[in-house]
């Protein structure tokens, strides 16, 4: 039997049976959705609140405290998805937001979840001032850094490695390669969807894709990473 876990997607209206998903990380998009996802905080959905960059510019004055509030009343929530984008203007506002969060996460012994385009020396420059002051774990979703690097994310910042099925149907050497470095016990597998429609579909091809770089049978691996799952949102 595979078991499929979701690390990353963005479904915060969920039906009421889903047997087939042993677990799912629902992140924020929106400082809107944050409610949303209080509400169907579960052991079996787990939710990060947090504000994306790329949605920046409609958040209210009071964000932090508001971020602050919310997670201090609910103690499984994590922090996400957060991170940077050069792809998106203004730098500095994006790099202000995601150290307030980072501390934010540190103070409250949170999770962070990831997102990093085109600005991993810059994020891992930022890691390295927090020194030990960094969030606990840093969950990075849809993993496009250097490969040569994972091993020493993980003892640096007891990082976890996502993969999306986009990665996988695009098959360059560069993710090939990822995922080859990526230790089964800090793989992760993600839909990125916002909808429930699709989510096993993207799971399943992810699953298969990694199965075959890594040469592990596909339900080996579900099982691998279902375990790595229950490590991540069970502390």
């Amino acid at each position: 039997m595979i078991k499929y876990t979701d690390s990353h997607c963005h479904i915060i209206t969920l039906s009421a049976h889903t047997p087939m998903i042993f677990g799912r990380i629902c992140n924020a998009k929106y400082e809107s959705d944050w409610e949303k996802l209080t509400q169907i905080a579960s052991d079996k959905n787990f939710v990060c609140l947090g504000l994306h960059p790329w949605f920046l510019d409609g958040r209210s004055n009071d964000w932090d405290k508001k971020l602050y509030t919310t997670l201090m009343h609910n103690p499984k929530i994590a922090v996400g998805e957060i991170g940077l984008d050069k792809h998106h203007p203004d730098m500095q506002t994006q790099q202000d937001v995601f150290i307030t969060q980072l501390r934010i996460a540190y103070e409250l012994s949170r999770p962070v979840h990831i997102h990093c385009v085109g600005a991993w020396e810059r994020i891992t420059g930022i890691f390295k001032r927090f020194g030990k002051t960094m969030p606990r774990m840093v969950i990075a979703h849809s993993f496009n850094g250097d490969a040569e690097k994972i091993s020493q994310m993980i003892e640096k910042y007891n990082m976890y490695f996502s993969y999306s099925g986009k990665q996988i149907a695009r098959g360059d050497r560069k993710t090939i390669e990822r995922i080859q470095m990526t230790p089964l016990d800090r793989i992760l597998v993600e839909s990125d969807t916002d909808t429930e429609s699709n989510e096993i579909s993207e799971l399943d091809t992810t699953l298969r894709g990694i199965g075959d770089i890594k040469n592990i049978p596909v339900t080996d691996l579900s099982e691998q990473i279902y375990q790595n799952f229950q490590r991540i949102t069970q502390k």
